[in-house]
């Protein structure tokens, strides 16, 4: 018991730092007035809640997996910035579904330890560089466009580069270390107490709705709270007590860590990254990739989201669940 306890910061920290490195570091330019230290304990208090729910409400695939990850990206939208319910309807799916589920968890997360445990060498090398350059890609968009808010005409004024590559190397970082970490002290059953799940759910609602108070768009607010309740509703219809959690899809996440020697092909997303970001700067090529990923992975999360709700609300419920 006291060493289960004692693991609960090196969760927080390392599942942190896996969120923060995609969802910031990876994302756009970070400013300078930004606590890293303050955001990697957001990200991690938030995540960590999330993984909370994941044991308490059992889940066991895919579909229950990924709502919880929509949850997990409302809450990062919504407790510590009031993005989530700024412009609904476009903002419960952009960044919320489209970025922090599909992406930092999705892809991150979920599909990178897959890869890097069962992949074959050819896979890692395809996976790591494809995610790396999409990244450079991304960023050279991030870091340059601006956009006429009257015309919505987007241009671009190009930058040097070394500020990118010094905070996506900090991200790089962080996600190694973060997986590192992660997989050798997280355990789906890790005895999680009621405590800890009322508690956090207490803390962020209390900074929800400071934050909320403080933008001023609390005709709106409603919208996180009411998105949050469906994910949670669906997940507890989707609780399944009387089912081993053994070979099920997220205590497959758990079972084998990612072999050392195979964190060397890691590198190819940073130097992936790095290589694209700089030739489209040098180059001035100015793509409008913000308008891709929304166009692609706006469709992708949303269908993944309202086909993880049918499928919870289709669960037979039974005595027992969570």
């Amino acid at each position: 018991m006291i060493l289960s306890i004692a693991k609960r910061p090196l969760l927080i920290a390392s599942f942190g730092a896996i969120l923060v490195s995609i969802s910031e570091f990876w994302f756009y330019q970070v400013d300078e007035e930004v606590s890293h230290v303050g955001i990697l304990l957001a990200y991690g208090l938030l995540g960590y809640l999330f993984l909370v729910v994941v044991e308490r409400f059992k889940v066991r695939d895919g579909a229950a997996l990924f709502v919880a990850a929509a949850m997990l990206g409302y809450l990062i939208e919504g407790v510590p910035v009031p993005v989530m319910y700024s412009g609904p309807p476009f903002t419960i799916v952009w960044t919320s579904l489209a970025w922090h589920a599909l992406i930092t968890v999705g892809i991150g997360w979920i599909v990178f330890k897959q890869v890097m445990t069962h992949g074959g060498i050819l896979r890692v090398i395809l996976f790591n560089a494809a995610f790396g350059a999409f990244l450079g890609l991304w960023n050279s968009y991030m870091w340059h466009a601006l956009e006429n808010d009257a015309t919505g005409e987007v241009r671009f004024e190009w930058a040097p580069v070394q500020p990118f590559i010094d905070q996506f190397l900090i991200g790089y970082g962080l996600f190694l270390a973060g997986h590192l970490v992660f997989e050798r002290v997280w355990s789906p059953s890790e005895g999680l107490t009621k405590g800890e799940h009322y508690g956090l759910w207490i803390l962020a609602a209390l900074f929800a709705a400071l934050t909320g108070l403080a933008s001023g768009l609390w005709f709106f607010f409603p919208v996180l709270p009411v998105m949050v309740l469906i994910c949670l509703w669906a997940l507890k219809r989707n609780a399944r007590a009387d089912l081993p959690f053994a070979g099920s899809k997220v205590a497959a996440l758990a079972e084998r860590p990612i072999p050392l020697w195979r964190y060397v092909f890691t590198l190819l997303i940073p130097l992936c990254a790095i290589g694209t970001y700089v030739t489209m700067v040098e180059a001035q090529i100015g793509l409008e990739m913000n308008a891709f990923v929304i166009i692609t992975a706006g469709p992708i999360s949303l269908g993944l989201f309202l086909w993880g709700l049918w499928r919870c609300a289709r669960a037979m419920r039974r005595s027992g669940n969570a």
